[in-house]
């Protein structure tokens, strides 16, 4: 046998017998294939039955990893939520608590360590199946639970900071003469003395100071921004300057108040990359049903926008504050009666608990003023603490709260543009001289980790591109020039689509990211 096989190899080497060789690969053959069909055969059904007892687990997997990252933009504080755990925690051992979750903690727990030819086999099971590739690796359950502990220890040492910024607090209260009977205590960082004299007005309505529960809610929201907040409102001022110039022109073509452009801090930090654990995102915290679902009959409240693999338009300053104008004229008008138009900051409250909710109170209470209703927790602080975010914006001087001067975003826009091709980024930057990581920071409705409009036909959407100040007239030239874009018109084998009426509420839940 193994002079034949010499034989049977060297015959080709010697250009004698071409057939030597196949006759070779017809032994071996059999050899190597029967028993990789064997392990595959006996591997098969465990590694099956593995992922399919796993497939539970999907959602622990993507909840672990959102918590992951909320942490780390916790603690990188500009570039994501603010450093305050107790939201965090909160939100997240209403998952731990569930009575399925220790059903989920023994099967990620339960994971053994797998050979090469298995893990092989096991991901091409799971790429039939259309799964992540980590959903036989890892401890999801378990890694959960332990961002939570650490989590605990970390927000305990904050509470014990937050008691000693109070303690100093209070100490520098004392220093202040005795008030004379009848008048509150003075608060060293309480609503200024221009506004208790001549009193608040806010969105065009005159906030009702007189009242001491209004007052001191307002006060105490002021302390918590100037405290417990202090670092990130530092962070949403500078944000607001670079930022609130551009949302206030919008906002006024839209017919909305501009105390609305201060909005955004308390939604996302001025954040249009920061999503929520009820998974709403962008600036202005769009869930994806009310992103994608206008439920406005007039065209110009249409808040519609495009979300799906090409674009997430809640990530694009321009286009989602325009749509929250739209939505938040849209609550108002559903708010509204037939003798009284809603105020302001009743649909404020709407944005942010539903207007379900807030439609349920205002029956309740007989009234659509929102300082007369009992309403939901987050709800009850977030008017309250966007008005004192206002007051704190136009006294900074007073709250000792200095920003380093920062230039207001500037930029121009391009919409309607049908592409022939595909566009990217740097092909305007050339134009323009800008950088790319600018032009993606203005245009943050591109995908995280794409630089690029695709031209694919797919969508049947039109794009809207930003262009820095100036530069509108010559890049939408150059761009027709070199064949990038037809015209701001559909093409002839293209419409635009329908606009969707289906039925859904605001869509905005009441739990999101920590303020």
């Amino acid at each position: 046998m193994i002079y034949a096989s010499r034989d049977l190899i060297a015959a080709p080497l010697r250009g004698e017998d071409a057939t030597g060789m196949r006759d070779l690969l017809r032994i071996l053959a059999p050899c190597l294939i029967l028993p990789v069909l064997l392990f595959a055969l006996l591997a098969y059904p465990r590694l099956s039955a593995d992922i399919e007892r796993r497939s539970g687990l999907l959602s622990i997997y993507d909840i672990s990893k959102q918590f992951s990252d909320e942490i780390d933009n916790a603690n990188l504080g500009p570039q994501g939520v603010p450093p305050r755990y107790g939201s965090l925690i909160a939100d997240y051992e209403r998952v731990t608590e569930r009575p399925d979750f220790r059903e989920w903690e023994r099967v990620s727990a339960s994971g053994h360590p797998f050979s090469y030819p298995e893990r092989l086999l096991a991901r091409a099971i799971l790429w039939r199946r259309n799964l992540p590739s980590q959903l036989l690796e890892g401890d999801p359950a378990g890694e959960l639970a332990r961002n939570l502990e650490k989590l605990r220890a970390k927000e305990a040492g904050l509470v014990r900071e937050r008691q000693e910024l109070v303690d100093a607090s209070v100490l520098q209260y004392l220093k202040y003469p005795a008030p004379r009977p009848g008048q509150p205590v003075p608060l060293k960082k309480g609503l200024p003395p221009n506004i208790l004299e001549s009193g608040l007005v806010f969105c065009g309505e005159r906030i009702p100071l007189d009242r001491e529960d209004v007052r001191n809610r307002i006060e105490y929201q002021i302390e918590y921004l100037l405290t417990d907040l202090r670092y990130t409102t530092g962070l949403w001022l500078k944000r607001q300057d670079r930022y609130s110039d551009l949302v206030e022109k919008i906002l006024q073509a839209e017919g909305v108040p501009r105390e609305f452009a201060l909005l955004p801090a308390l939604e996302s930090g001025y954040s249009g990359a920061v999503v929520s654990p009820s998974m709403a995102k962008g600036w202005w915290q769009f869930v994806r049903v009310t992103a994608v679902t206008s439920r406005a009959q007039d065209p110009d409240l249409n808040w519609r926008l495009r979300v799906d693999k090409w674009l997430d338009q809640r990530s694009d300053l321009v286009v989602s504050t325009r749509a929250a104008a739209r939505h938040l004229k849209w609550l108002r008008s559903r708010l509204s009666g037939s003798s009284k138009s809603a105020g302001w900051l009743t649909v404020a409250a709407a944005y942010n608990a539903g207007l379900t909710e807030i439609g349920y109170r205002t029956g309740a209470y007989r009234t659509n003023e929102y300082w007369d209703m009992k309403l939901p927790v987050e709800t009850e602080d977030y008017v309250p603490r966007w008005i004192a975010f206002a007051l704190i914006n136009a006294n900074r001087q007073r709250y000792d709260l200095s920003v380093a001067p920062v230039a207001a975003l500037q930029i121009d826009t391009l919409e309607d543009l049908w592409l022939k091709q595909d566009l990217p980024l740097s092909v305007i930057a050339g134009l323009t001289g800008a950088s790319v990581r600018f032009l993606k920071e203005i245009n943050g409705a591109l995908p995280r980790n794409q630089t690029v409009f695709k031209a694919s036909t797919e969508t049947g959407y039109a794009y809207t591109i930003h262009v820095p100040r100036g530069w509108k007239v010559k890049v939408l030239q150059e761009l027709e020039e070199r064949a990038y874009v037809k015209g701001s018109k559909p093409p002839e084998n293209q419409t635009q689509p329908k606009r969707s009426h289906a039925p859904s509420d605001s869509g905005h839940s009441v739990r999101r990211l920590p303020a």
